[in-house]
């Protein structure tokens, strides 16, 4: 069952055999999975054979030189006499031969021992595991294909030499593939410290290689857009610190329409992807099922902070007289949807100094001011500038989309990459009181 499972070609899967407590036959077992190349997590202190092999593994290891060895007869009578109190001298000489065979040093990368009160779940042991095989697989290969080469440098020909680098590039071709498979592991168990090795070695290895740098590229960006919707901040810190651009991560261009477009989409994934309750919790604070259109957003702002915090997605929603009818639509009624309806005539609006709408003559005014600006300064300034900008606002976005999406260590990443971190703390403690409301459930350490 576990090798047709491995080898089904619709998906990839890795076999991890997991010992808890296991009886003499056990060995038999464990022998198999070595021949197979299979990995094996002992939890320690589950009693019997899981133990004496933690135990031998624990004292024949030594991690400061990353060394082992294969125990002496004595200590393997000696653990089997301590957690298999049943077993007679006859059992204990059989079962010793088998215990030194599977402990041998070469089979050592497949071992792993999970220990309650040491590690952090027993899901991290078992990536860790996974891990390892295929990092010694990886240098098992290197090393044989290194002895080959020194056997046939001398013999080689220029159509060997040919023949050897369509191999080698089928080689990398293949680990890049395990290497991806790995990282979606990762990813999916929100396992950072795993995928960070491989991120660091392809940053490495693609510096001169356009062509791995491309196909690298479109792996980060679904990583990273995976890491944003499962809730993985320490994924999307990485990226952050690592220097990459949001915009290509994310695969749009720096256009307001199409960070806009982006945006809802991810709200809508988001929304898809989290646990049932939070999602009873995000349909009750905006109404509906997520963020439906990019309005919704400037209008639920203005219900958690406040009429003065201007309209941010839809600048031509940003005048006083829209800002108050979308405040009484959150605050008093709901017959004031519409911006155009319910409204006083014209001649009757009163207006400081005959000024139909302040605010918007004011924008009308510093777009002037900004357009004569424009005309005398570098173009490719500009350019730098307005780049920056729409980087600001991306990350505004997100920080605003998780506190949203009640994602308060994803917020708390974003909140760093913040110009103004005091206001967008705010502004996520308004939010995240909301949601307080809302739940059922109560800390008890702040009660």
């Amino acid at each position: 069952l576990v090798k047709e499972a491995c080898d089904d070609k619709d998906h990839k899967c890795y076999g991890v055999t997991i010992i808890v407590e296991g009886g003499k036959n056990t060995i038999e077992v464990l022998q198999n999975d070595i021949k197979q190349n299979r990995p094996i997590v002992f939890i320690e202190d589950s009693g019997r054979l899981a133990d004496v092999f933690a135990s031998l593994i624990n004292q024949t290891a030594d991690a400061k030189n990353d060394q082992q060895f294969i125990p002496s007869d004595e200590a393997v009578r000696k653990a089997l006499t301590e957690f298999f109190s049943s077993l007679d001298k006859g059992e204990i000489s059989g079962i010793t031969k088998g215990i030194q065979e599977i402990l041998k040093k070469e089979n050592r990368h497949l071992l792993n021992v999970f220990r309650m009160d040491r590690d952090k779940n027993v899901a991290e042991t078992i990536f860790k595991a996974i891990f390892t095989m295929k990092n010694k697989q990886h240098e098992i290969s290197i090393g044989s294909e290194q002895k080959d080469e020194q056997k046939k440098q001398d013999e080689q020909t220029k159509q060997e030499e040919q023949k050897k680098q369509v191999e080698q590039k089928k080689q990398d071709e293949q680990n890049a593939k395990d290497e991806d498979i790995l990282l979606e592991l990762a990813s999916q168990w929100n396992y950072f410290d795993g995928a960070l090795s491989i991120l660091k070695k392809r940053l490495q290895t693609t510096n001169n290689n356009d062509e791995t740098k491309e196909k690298d590229m479109e792996r980060y960006e679904k990583l990273f857009r995976d890491s944003l919707i499962k809730n993985h901040p320490v994924f999307v810190e990485y990226f952050h610190a690592a220097g990459f651009d949001p915009f290509k991560l994310l695969g749009i261009k720096c256009v307001e329409q199409e960070r806009h477009i982006m945006l809802v989409q991810l709200y809508k994934d988001t929304y898809e992807e989290i646990p049932t309750s939070n999602r009873s919790y995000i349909k009750e604070l905006f109404g509906q099922s997520g963020v439906k259109t990019i309005r919704t957003l400037d209008r639920k702002l203005n219900k958690f902070i406040g009429s003065f915090f201007g309209a941010i997605y839809s600048e031509k929603y940003n005048t006083y007289t829209k800002r108050i009818c979308i405040d009484l639509t959150n605050h008093v009624c709901s017959c004031c949807n519409s911006t155009t309806k319910h409204r006083t005539p014209k001649s009757n609006q009163v207006s400081p100094q005959g000024i139909k709408d302040t605010q918007s003559q004011d924008q009308q005014n510093n777009k002037k001011v900004s357009s004569e600006e424009n005309d005398t300064e570098n173009s490719g300034e500009n350019k730098n500038t307005k780049d920056l900008l729409e980087k600001n606002k991306l990350s505004r976005d997100l920080f605003l989309w998780a506190v949203f999406m009640d994602m308060p260590e994803m917020a708390k990443i974003l909140l760093i990459h913040q110009q103004s971190r005091i206001c967008a703390a705010l502004i996520a403690s308004a939010i995240f009181k909301r949601y307080s409301k809302l739940s059922l459930t109560v800390k008890l350490d702040r009660v």
